[in-house]
């Protein structure tokens, strides 16, 4: 249910405070869905899992890219997944697969600056997987992404 009202959202906020304690201790009417997924993402393996589920799936669709929200929700989105990636080493490859995802978007009635700060972020977002120990899988899935030619879009803009 939080990620269907987050969809219907601009954009939400994303931390990775101890709200936690408010969501688990009965207190979450104060807190934001974006914080409340937050805290329960960090604190339950289960909801990692769903909600890097969640943001596989309505961020692969060309209706997302084209949506008035993409431009603020994608920067949610990314923060969510890498904080979600930290607490749980398991969703990382999943985390690696949104971020080729981003990078694979195309849009252009978003301004050129705003579409680089998104794969910039993406960019950011496999580098910590790098760094996190998952060079590997990074390296392999940036691989199969340049041997299929890529989607044109992704062009070299993001690449320093």
């Amino acid at each position: 249910q939080l990620c269907e009202s987050l969809e219907n959202m601009v954009s939400f906020i994303v931390t990775r405070s101890d709200s936690s304690n408010g969501a688990a201790g009965g207190s979450n009417a104060t807190l934001s869905p974006g914080q409340r997924l937050c805290a329960l993402s960090i604190q339950c393996p289960s909801v990692a899992q769903g909600v890097c589920m969640w943001a596989k799936e309505i961020t692969k669709g060309a209706e997302f890219v084209s949506s008035a929200s993409y431009p603020t929700l994608s920067p949610s989105i990314l923060s969510l997944i890498r904080i979600t990636a930290i607490e749980h080493p398991f969703t990382c490859s999943q985390a690696i697969d949104i971020a080729v995802i981003f990078l694979n978007h195309s849009n252009s009635d978003i301004s050129y600056q705003k579409m680089n700060a998104i794969k910039e972020q993406s960019l950011r977002l496999l580098m910590m997987m790098c760094i996190k120990g998952d060079s590997v899988v990074v390296m392999e899935r940036m691989a199969s992404l340049l041997e299929r030619g890529g989607d044109s879009s992704m062009g070299a803009a993001p690449i320093p």
